[in-house]
């Protein structure tokens, strides 16, 4: 009698809605690699990013011929969620380097962008423990299916080629056939769950800058070399907004502010310093007058002899802008004479006739 009740409570407890319904607004994420041959039979490694909705199996998959970064797998997750039709209410992860900066004290610290990103589409995150690869066995399901079925014997085009073809793998294959396990097909399923998601709306949370951390030397690294910032703005944990501008980087800092602009290394391994940036401009003027003065056998006639020469410097800066300025003027311009006659100017010095205006008003009479 008791294992009948028990029994009874369990079936209750397995048909209420609200026993799946974690599972029905969960998703798991995941990314892979595979190595494939192009049309020379040459090797090309492709990534790949794996989204699988937990209820339905609804599975999106997003190639791409680099390793992923940050914002490139934000980009994975814009196209899961519009190809879902809408946001699941958790996403569960590996502990990827991609989203995550470091453990502290048992708290997971995510890096700046995904946190941007999961603050603008407002859904939870579980990071699966290291000692729990089970939570996520899933979708690591779908990685193996995505290679052996997929991937499996299919050469290499180009990447475009390559989503376009998963794209229509998915539709017949991936969510289109009946899924082993739950013994119905994902796409007829995800039907019913996407009720139930968050609504999509696009959100472009990576502005067009590159984040860089200021490093001890004042100096920041991109793409293997070493530019220098003005003295003074490396504080801890402080960073930079680097703009690409033609063949330069335009350099901001968080506040965007300008700093200074380098000319791009085309080559790697180098360091690039603007003399300028060795001075610390923190300081005022008068300060640094002082300072130098401080140096000399008699620091008042040397304060003033520096103070001269800035004073001096001013006024011919002045005197030079407004000469430029001058120059900038434009001249009255003059005609220019054409002559009929390239071989004579006689005809070009000849005066004419003035008609005296009181023959038109008789004319006209108005004598």
């Amino acid at each position: 009698m008791t294992q009948k009740i028990l029994w009874f409570i369990l079936l209750i407890v397995l048909s209420n809605p609200s026993f799946s319904q974690g599972q029905r607004l969960q998703a798991q994420a995941d990314f892979g690699q595979y190595i494939m041959r192009n049309t020379e039979e040459r090797r090309k490694k492709v990534h790949f990013f794996v989204m699988r909705l937990s209820r339905s199996r609804m599975k999106f998959v997003r190639f791409s011929d680099a390793p992923f970064t940050t914002r490139t797998a934000i980009d994975a997750h814009e196209e899961a969620f519009k190809f879902f039709c809408g946001i699941p209410r958790e996403v569960v992860y590996d502990q990827d380097r991609l989203f995550l900066v470091d453990e502290n004290l048992g708290n997971l610290l995510l890096t700046r962008d995904f946190k941007d990103y999961v603050f603008e589409q407002e859904f939870l995150l579980h990071f699966c423990r290291r000692s729990d690869p089970q939570s996520k066995g899933k979708v690591e399901n779908v990685i193996k299916f995505v290679k052996n079925n997929f991937l499996y014997g299919r050469s290499y085009y180009d990447i475009e080629t390559l989503q376009a073809q998963v794209i229509g793998w998915l539709r017949r294959t991936g969510n289109g056939m009946m899924h082993s396990t739950i013994r119905k097909v994902p796409l007829e399923e995800w039907a019913v769950e996407k009720e139930h998601l968050s609504p999509w709306v696009s959100v472009k949370i990576l502005p067009v800058y590159i984040m860089r951390y200021v490093r001890v030397d004042n100096t920041i690294s991109y793409q293997g070399n070493f530019y220098s910032l003005p003295q003074g703005t490396y504080k801890k944990d402080v960073m930079v907004m680097i703009w690409l501008k033609d063949n330069e980087l335009h350099i901001y800092d968080d506040q965007k502010k300008f700093l200074c602009r380098h000319q791009i290394a085309q080559n790697k391994s180098n360091k690039i310093i603007n003399t300028d940036h060795k001075r610390d401009k923190s300081k005022k003027l008068k300060d640094l007058i002082a300072e130098t003065a401080a140096l000399f056998n008699n620091p008042v006639l040397a304060a003033r002899y520096f103070e001269s020469i800035y004073l001096s410097a001013v006024t011919f800066s002045e005197l030079l802008t407004m000469h430029e300025e001058e120059d900038r003027t434009m001249a009255t311009p003059t005609g220019k004479i054409i002559l009929l006659d390239p071989t004579s100017t006689r005809k070009a010095e000849i005066t004419p006739d003035k008609s005296d205006l009181s023959n038109y008003e008789q004319a006209f009479g108005k004598t």
